[in-house]
């Protein structure tokens, strides 16, 4: 079994990426949705579980610009779908 964690939910992507989660690039799903995909599964799932059981906790300001970095990704695989239709 592979060691990555996928997700489709932009926040937590973000939130992974707050933590410090090393993201590789988004595979495209299709016109309007990546998945997200990051390297350390098991620290991954722990961080996931956390977040989804509401006790994870994060400085707001790392949130915003992990949620701006993860928005880029997702608009720069979707970008690059919107080009290859326009040539």
């Amino acid at each position: 079994m592979e060691n990555i964690f996928s997700s489709a939910d932009l926040h937590l992507a973000a939130y992974l990426l707050s933590e410090g989660c090393l993201a590789l690039p988004p595979r495209i799903v299709s016109e309007k949705r990546v998945i997200f995909d990051f390297q350390d599964r098991i620290r991954c799932e722990a961080l996931a579980l956390s977040f989804c059981q509401g006790r994870a906790t994060v400085e707001a300001r790392r949130f915003l610009e992990a949620q701006s970095r993860a928005r880029d990704l997702r608009d720069l695989a979707l970008g690059s779908i919107q080009q290859r239709r326009t040539q």
